[in-house]
């Protein structure tokens, strides 16, 4: 059998999305209404966005659905964008790979059970740094939301946590000196401008044929 080389990175996002009073959701592109040949659906290619919004610090335990093209949207329900009649937000957009892969039995788990779900949200607290805790003792992520689930994180100070990685195959071209490999997410604007910031970028100067 392969060895794999698990590696996890962990997000700390403290929003403030146009002022600390925000909310998140999640945000599933999931099939329309209706059977294929009903008239909300004649061609049974309808699909449409489905938001829940993250009440609690336990609801806010959440994973990635690549299935469901799933996103993270944080909102200011108090900054209304003057278009879309919309709290503004921005969008995390997660890396598609599963949490750390531990049975909960493994000997390492009770220090790593904050990688059991790819997000959480919780209240802003200022000694509230590290996911797993200041000495991985497990006394992050799992004992905070532990102590409250019911915490509220709707429309006040939050932090976004995201865990994300890769679960890596090695390849002989990794050996004797492995390559890069590339992990990212994304973070985008989400009705939070009036235009397309990109709109005033100067188009680059016209080049003659011969430095083609």
């Amino acid at each position: 059998m392969d060895n794999i080389i698990s590696i996890s990175s962990a997000l700390r996002l403290d929003a403030e999305i146009d002022g600390n009073q925000n909310s998140v959701a999640t945000s599933d592109v999931v099939p329309g209404p209706g059977e294929t040949g009903s008239s909300i659906n004649p061609y049974g290619q309808a699909f449409t966005n489905e938001r829940t919004t993250l009440r609690t610090a336990g609801q806010a335990r959440t994973k990635i659905a690549p299935e469901r093209s799933r996103t993270w949207v944080i909102t200011n329900p108090q900054s209304i964008h003057p278009y879309t009649k919309q709290p503004v937000g921005w969008k995390l957009m997660p890396w598609a790979s599963p949490p750390l892969l531990l049975r909960n039995d493994s000997p390492i788990h009770p220090q790593a059970e904050w990688m059991d779900y790819n997000t959480w949200v919780t209240p802003y607290h200022d000694d509230q740094m590290f996911p797993g805790g200041y000495y991985l003792n497990n006394s992050g992520l799992p004992e905070w939301v532990g102590r409250d689930e019911n915490a509220n994180i709707e429309n006040t100070d939050v932090v976004l946590w995201h865990n994300f990685g890769l679960s890596h195959v090695p390849r002989v071209e990794d050996f004797p000196v492995m390559p890069e490999e590339h992990v990212s997410i994304m973070l985008k604007p989400y009705n939070f401008f009036k235009e397309n910031p990109a709109l005033d970028v100067r188009a680059p100067p016209l080049r003659s044929k011969s430095e083609l």
